[in-house]
């Protein structure tokens, strides 16, 4: 509830049951896949570009996958 009393302790919900793997990939400007992510790149002080899409693939313990993909906003527009 959002209007918890202080102190409650919260109460965790399982959003989906039966996963055996969640996988994600980030799609760099140029429009290729990256398995990892540097939010900043090695050796840079400041942070480097966003990822222009996310995509997650889910898998059941029954096989049946599902991949959903998050197209992002340009962080410099």
């Amino acid at each position: 509830s959002l209007d918890a009393a202080p102190r409650t302790a919260p109460t965790a919900y399982p959003a989906l049951t039966q996963v055996s793997e969640a996988r994600w990939r980030a799609m760099d400007r140029g429009g290729s896949w990256q398995n990892v992510w540097r939010s900043t790149p090695v050796g840079a002080s400041t942070g480097g570009a966003y990822p222009a899409a996310l995509e997650l693939t889910i898998t059941l313990s029954s096989g049946e996958q599902f991949t959903r993909v998050f197209a992002l906003r340009r962080s410099d527009a």
